[in-house]
């Protein structure tokens, strides 16, 4: 709903809906209280021209202590969550978090989550970090929870940061499929959210996460990397 107020998951309503049984639907959603979270879902819903959804995930970015606080205490977000999900308006909850700080782990140790959205990609691996074993990807696989990455594709920072160096490298490597093969190197990655805007794109990424060449051993890779 955060989207254009809601004009995508209208949009997505409106394409969707003679293919709902055979797709798996997510979408977000806002609000500190039990109402609010439900004034929020209901009308995704109806948007999405559903009576209920696979997974809703509160929308949210970098958490701190107090953001913590207001999940867990009573009538709050973990409440009103768990309340949706037994009312039969969705089968999964979860949340997204653009950053794996210490409020993000407590919000995976509850056990409460079915699911995290996280930021991770080439220029952001800080949530996966196989020479150790650590992360909030590793944390969120312990509790058996759903992991999907937002940002393979880094935004388009990492692009940026090629142009500025070698504006020839575009042409002699294929960027996305690089940074998209990164993501789906992760074991521990269930699903890579990507943004696509023509019908090439989507095969181009379909022979992607079909293709195992495009594939990389990441704790190799670490072990490659300059520690202090």
């Amino acid at each position: 709903p955060g989207y254009g107020s809601g004009a995508s998951e209208s949009m997505f309503g409106r394409a969707l809906k003679p293919y709902r049984d055979r797709i798996f639907l997510a979408t977000k959603l806002t609000g500190n209280t039990e109402l609010e979270l439900r004034r929020s879902a209901e009308l995704s819903l109806r948007r999405l021209q559903t009576d209920h959804v696979d997974v809703l995930q509160y929308h949210g970015g970098y958490y701190t202590d107090a953001d913590v606080e207001r999940f867990l205490r009573p009538g709050g977000v973990i409440d009103g969550l768990k309340a949706l999900k037994r009312d039969g308006l969705t089968r999964f909850i979860g949340f997204t978090s653009e950053g794996a700080n210490g409020a993000t782990s407590r919000f995976i140790a509850t056990g409460e989550f079915d699911v995290m959205q996280i930021c991770y990609n080439l220029i952001f691996q800080h949530p996966y970090d196989p020479s150790r074993k650590a992360g909030a990807i590793y944390e969120a696989e312990a509790q058996r929870m759903g992991i999907v990455t937002m940002r393979p594709l880094t935004s388009g920072i990492f692009q940026h940061w090629i142009r500025l160096l070698d504006p020839t490298l575009e042409q002699r490597v294929d960027l996305p499929r690089a940074l998209l093969g990164f993501v789906l190197s992760n074991p521990l990655v269930d699903v890579a959210i990507v943004g696509m805007r023509s019908p090439s794109r989507v095969e181009a990424n379909v022979a992607i996460a079909d293709d195992p060449a495009a594939r990389i051993d990441l704790e190799a890779m670490h072990e490659r990397y300059v520690r202090d």
